[in-house]
């Protein structure tokens, strides 16, 4: 096992790491935020006086968090951290290594916009440029291994000046998300929890089985996630960006999946000609980029895109079919708690509705 840790060492994580240097010579270096970080504390042999230097070393963030190894008994995963920590005086010639810690900060990820009522204001432009400053935000939280050197404890207050209730020492595993890798290795595939089946709803009870736009005509839908499944109204969606009787689509989006189902259909509907607004709420905290990405995705297929409202957060969620029927025009209408996203609708518990009735259809337009 030890000469397949050193193996991946050696070819994979030795050629990704990068020191960075804090001494008189060299600047502070820009710490990523939520990123395991080694901090080695190292002495240059051929001074005799006790003259300590700080170095950084990033944990690599696009490879996986565990090596696994294979054995007969069973699977091992080892943390590429500890792997690194095994070899770190690789990386160092010349000194002496004397302590090597582990620990990750938070920056702040707020920032302040100056909205205004000037339509000249370029207000994504502000937004993009706010988002940079994430990367250098304040750090406002330092997590560090347990019994971690002074000299280098010292070193990150002083330089973040952050107080000692924000400083959080830990004995085990730093940084949980990572073991999202055990928990979906095929070694556990079948012992994982089953997530139940959906149920249908009381006012759909065939839903597989129906003609949504005949149903809603006569029907409203009442949905209850994630016990209801969301299919009936991504489905709806799906449908209308193809029926060449549907002129027209409105939706409000504060959050997407990945891979959106959603934003799919809303491309389709437009190259298909219909018309396609969307109010893209670009100050869903953490999701603005996507949605700045997402939104342009749609401008580029010919949607008409708004960008939030000034100096207001758009947080309902709601979407309109608008589909001529013979001599008159229905108004298909969805409302909900949730937002419109298929991952996120099998968790959190949210209300829905699809109907017809026109006072809804009305205050939706």
């Amino acid at each position: 096992d030890q000469s397949k840790c050193d193996s991946y060492f050696k070819k994979t994580l030795y050629p990704l790491l990068t020191p960075m240097m804090w001494d008189s010579y060299h600047g502070f270096p820009l710490l990523m935020n939520q990123l395991l970080i080694f901090g080695v504390v190292t002495k240059t042999s051929e001074v005799t006086k006790d003259q300590k230097r700080l170095t950084f070393v990033q944990i690599p963030q696009n490879l996986g968090r565990f090596y696994v190894i294979n054995r007969k008994t069973g699977v091992v995963f080892v943390p590429i951290e500890e792997i690194i920590r095994w070899k770190i005086k690789k990386l160092f010639r010349n000194v002496d290594v004397l302590s090597v810690n582990l620990f990750r900060i938070t920056r702040n990820g707020d920032f302040t916009l100056e909205e205004s009522d000037d339509i000249e204001a370029d207000f994504i432009q502000e937004i993009k440029g706010k988002l940079k400053t994430r990367k250098t935000g304040r750090v406002v939280r330092l997590e560090i291994e347990k019994n971690a050197s002074t000299f280098l404890l010292k070193a990150l207050r002083n330089r973040w000046d952050i107080d000692s209730a924000n400083i959080f020492t830990s004995s085990s595993l730093m940084d949980f998300r990572g073991l999202w890798e055990i928990i979906k290795h095929p070694e556990f595939k079948d012992r994982t929890t089953k997530m139940p089946s959906p149920v249908a709803p009381l006012s759909l009870p065939d839903p597989a089985s129906v003609d949504m736009f005949e149903y809603l005509k006569k029907h409203d839908v009442l949905l209850h996630h994630p016990y209801n499944s969301i299919e009936p109204v991504v489905s709806l969606l799906e449908r209308a960006a193809e029926d060449p009787n549907v002129l027209g689509i409105k939706q409000t989006i504060y959050r997407l999946a990945d891979n959106s189902r959603v934003s799919a259909a809303l491309l389709k509907a437009a190259e298909n000609g219909k018309h396609v607004s969307v109010l893209f709420e670009v100050k869903a905290r953490f999701d603005e980029e996507k949605n700045l990405r997402e939104g342009e995705r749609l401008e580029k297929a010919g949607c008409f895109v708004i960008y939030g409202i000034s100096k207001y957060k758009t947080h309902t969620k709601m979407l309109m079919i608008i589909r001529k029927e013979g001599e008159k025009v229905t108004r298909y209408v969805h409302l909900g708690s949730g937002n419109y996203n298929e991952t996120t609708s099998r968790l959190y518990t949210d209300i829905s509705l699809l109907t017809t009735d026109e006072v809804y259809a009305h205050d939706v337009s």
